[in-house]
């Protein structure tokens, strides 16, 4: 489910099944792409289960909200900031746990297994406060200053 480029998108107490396409660009479950300034977009409440590849994705987005989301299985990383640009968003207690670290790292968009996490960070302007994370073999993965302009 994606919003692309403008408009508000708010998904809130749904429940997403096998969702997403392994090494497939943009193929995510929960996904704002280039949407800009969007303080009324809301990722809340929702459940991700089994999904093929990331569970929620923020891509060129801004002042949004990912808060009390639970992410079961989700392949490569559960919450992925993507380019390095996206700001002042807020990802609040959410839920993200694997049941064996080798069924969520998988290799995924020219990314070797062992970068892949519950959350996956490039853009470091965000506020993460009381999320829960177990069962991934990386809490957090952020390449850190490898992408120090970002990478889009």
């Amino acid at each position: 489910t994606m919003m692309m480029n403008a408009g508000v998108m708010d998904v809130r107490h749904a429940r997403l099944e096998y969702c997403g396409r392994r090494n497939k660009l943009g193929k995510y479950c929960l996904h704002w792409h280039l949407v800009g300034q969007c303080a009324d977009c809301v990722f809340q409440g929702n459940a991700i289960v089994d999904s093929q590849q990331v569970g929620i994705t923020i891509h060129g987005t801004h002042n949004a909200l990912v808060q009390h989301n639970v992410l079961w299985d989700v392949r490569a990383a559960g919450i992925y900031t993507e380019d390095g640009n996206e700001m002042n968003n807020v990802i609040r207690e959410n839920v993200i746990i694997c049941s064996r670290w080798q069924v969520c790292s998988v290799p995924w968009l020219g990314k070797n297994a062992l970068q892949g996490g519950g959350i996956y960070m490039v853009a470091m302007t965000n506020d993460l406060m009381f999320n829960r994370i177990a069962g991934y073999e990386h809490c957090l993965y952020t390449p850190g200053s490898v992408y120090p302009q970002g990478q889009g």
